[in-house]
């Protein structure tokens, strides 16, 4: 049986992955941990509330972070207990992470408001009292949940402005995962019409983007001190927050309204340039609801843009979705040639640095472009 001691191991050693950028990794040694000390209820508490900040905050999967949540908050005396010699050891509180996290992702005004009001009892939240009268008047005003669920995104994210963007893109879509699926299932309080669920789907997808520009940008700053990492598969690792995104984008393509088409085109084909194929089953299925596409599965990634493209679309991209494709792109190919450097230029490493370079420098020059024009819908 695993010690207290060795379960802490496990979760040093999951910060360590995920400061790395490997998300995978560092999720399953979480899960290893809190497997581990399944009969010990305030450290398995511990270990689903640390599991359920990194889906929610850093993989953008709300539906498993609201789920190890309220697993967490299961054994609440025990966790309380075992909360108080964690918080000294390491410095936070994984129960005041769950009182303050889980009311992102719940169904319902209703609890919403029992989270909070039992948070009262354990756990000290900044103006929690404040954000119960909120939720109340919220709650008898008829605003929908998923109305009040959605403003809490702007915490988070911002894809009108860069100013006002807060950078935390993975915890903006864990919100919208929670809204899009229980908006597709009919929840009650999630009901919505069509253009409200693609505008919803429409930030997802640019969220995963921007959200794999942190992760692979750990990925690149790590390189330098760890050596090791040359040799990790770097996609398969910091792919997660694609998987929902995508899943659900292929769901919901059959429905998709016309105005929306050359939105979601744009979006296909910003993700089959990518020098890494994304999912490509799922990409290739999405793919047949473009064939007016010039990007096809069957040519190369790097293929540009055609030169008329926005004006066959009806909205700009954003500036800050450009950015990203251009950081992206400039990330990947940085990545290989460093990696190509340190191999002190083996030339099956600079083969693949050049054709990364091949794959990805094309794209550049339009989205410098968009990066300078004006921002859509302004």
């Amino acid at each position: 049986m695993m010690t207290q001691h060795e379960f802490k191991q496990k979760f040093a050693e999951s910060i360590r992955l995920k400061d790395f950028g490997l998300l995978k990794s560092s999720l399953e040694k979480r899960e290893e941990a809190t497997k581990s000390v399944q009969n010990t209820p305030g450290y398995y508490s511990i270990g689903k509330a640390n599991e359920a900040v990194l889906l929610g905050h850093h993989t953008g999967d709300g539906l498993r972070a609201y789920e190890a949540t309220k697993e967490a908050l299961r054994h609440v005396e025990a966790f309380a207990k075992a909360d108080v010699e964690w918080k000294s050891e390491f410095g936070f509180s994984p129960l005041l992470d769950c009182f303050g996290f889980i009311g992102l992702w719940v169904e319902s005004y209703e609890e919403a408001i029992q989270q909070a009001e039992q948070a009262e009892k354990w756990v000290s939240i900044p103006n929690n009292a404040v954000r119960i009268n909120q939720l109340k008047e919220g709650q008898k005003s008829g605003t929908k949940w998923w109305e009040m669920q959605f403003a809490m995104t702007r915490n988070f994210y911002s894809l009108a402005t860069q100013k006002s963007d807060a950078g935390k893109h993975a915890a903006g879509m864990s919100i919208l995962h929670c809204i899009i699926d229980r908006a597709i299932r009919e929840r009650p309080g999630y009901e919505m019409d069509e253009n409200d669920l693609f505008d919803l789907l429409d930030d997802f997808l640019k969220l995963s983007l921007q959200a794999y520009i942190g992760i692979s940008q750990k990925f690149v700053a790590a390189l330098p001190h760890n050596p090791e990492l040359k040799y990790v598969d770097g996609a398969s690792e910091q792919f997660i927050v694609f998987l929902n995104p995508v899943s659900y984008w292929l769901q919901l393509m059959p429905d998709c309204p016309q105005k929306w088409k050359s939105t979601f085109q744009k979006h296909y084909e910003v993700f089959m340039r990518s020098p890494f194929p994304i999912y490509p089953e799922l990409m290739k299925k999405i793919g047949a609801y473009f064939p007016e596409s010039r990007v096809s599965e069957t040519k190369s990634n790097s293929q540009q843009p055609p030169s008329n493209f926005q004006n066959n679309t009806s909205k700009a991209p954003k500036r800050g979705y450009a950015i990203a494709v251009a950081v992206i792109n400039l990330s990947v190919a940085a990545l290989f040639w460093f990696w190509a450097i340190k191999s002190n230029m083996k030339w099956y490493v600079v083969a693949i640095a050049v054709l990364a370079s091949i794959f990805t420098l094309p794209a550049l020059p339009q989205a410098i472009r968009d990066i300078f024009n004006k921002k859509r819908d302004e």
